[in-house]
């Protein structure tokens, strides 16, 4: 992937922002197999408890 490829991918991103899927799509901009985000999207993520 090309700095320019990547750079236009930010673009559409900022363009088509949304806070629920913003770090989903940050990791596609950057060539993040879709296997790796669909379970980055279902995993179950539980704070640690202190």
């Amino acid at each position: 992937m090309s700095i320019t490829q990547i750079e236009e991918n930010l673009e559409n991103l900022i363009r088509s922002f949304s806070k629920k899927t913003f770090i989903y799509e940050l990791h596609s901009v950057y060539g993040s197999p879709n296997a790796s985000i669909s379970r980055l999207q279902t995993y179950n993520f539980k704070p640690f408890k202190k």
